[in-house]
């Protein structure tokens, strides 16, 4: 059966789980992950074009306010009068300050929740009241590039990024699905013991994975309404493999 016909069935069609339950492993899998890329990615698309919306905006702040600037053997090198500040305009907590002429320290950090200062030769990065990190540009004296080598970069770089967000999606959320599965499967067991079929683990983890298509869709809508009810899901889900229990021979 094709990952679109196992979908269809897997919603409507109760008696179809016996055909499932002979497919392979593997075939429940691929539909496993099939499944979850387009509800991830569907359910995620505020997220995708809030993210597009933020790269455009970052990268128009980028050329429009940094400075000219060089990186060559571990040292950084920018024109304009220093120190360069950037606040958080909104919040007032945030902050990136440049400074190359070694006339700012670290100190000037403490008054914001988070921010950034960059030196001649460190990049030293607050990331909250109780954690600051503190990175030598000296690693990086292989790499040699200028504020337009470094535009141009991130240009061309999008693409990828975009790729890294939404596989960063679907892999996330496949791994939960995944471990949701197994939680599943295992309430599985005493139901289809309590309604005398006899049915191996692994056959209930593969009905498990073609029985959430269902809750899966639903949640798709239910994440657009910011609306998460607890337990729903594996209920769901164990409701569709009650339905396909009536229809798995008794005897196993």
């Amino acid at each position: 059966m094709d990952p679109f016909s196992s979908f269809i069935q897997s919603l409507g069609n109760p008696a179809a789980y016996a055909i499932f339950r002979r497919q392979s492993l593997g075939r429940a899998l691929l539909y496993l992950l099939l499944v979850t890329a387009l509800f991830s990615l569907l359910s995620q698309l505020p997220v995708i074009f809030s993210f597009n919306s933020d790269y455009n905006q970052g990268l128009a702040w980028f050329k429009a306010n940094t400075p000219e600037f060089v990186l060559q053997n571990g040292q950084l090198a920018v024109q304009g009068k220093m120190p360069f500040i950037s606040k958080d305009e909104v919040n007032k907590t945030a902050v990136l300050i440049v400074d190359t002429s070694g006339q700012t320290g670290p100190d000037v950090l403490k008054d914001y929740r988070e921010g950034a200062l960059i030196t001649k030769d460190k990049i030293i990065y607050k990331k909250s009241a109780f954690e600051t990190r503190e990175y030598d540009l000296g690693a990086y004296r292989a790499f040699s590039f200028n504020k337009h080598q470094a535009v141009g970069f991130l240009t061309a770089a999008r693409p990828y990024f975009y790729v890294g967000l939404l596989l960063a999606i679907v892999l996330s959320s496949l791994a939960g699905r995944l471990l949701i599965a197994l939680f599943i499967a295992l309430l599985g067991l005493p139901l289809y013991w309590a309604i005398k079929v006899h049915v191996s683990y692994g056959d209930i983890y593969k009905l498990t994975i073609y029985a959430m298509t269902g809750p899966m869709l639903l949640f798709v809508l239910f994440n657009y309404l910011r609306y998460q009810p607890p337990f729903l899901f594996s209920l769901l889900t164990l409701f569709y493999l009650y339905l396909a229990g009536k229809h798995l021979p008794a005897e196993g």
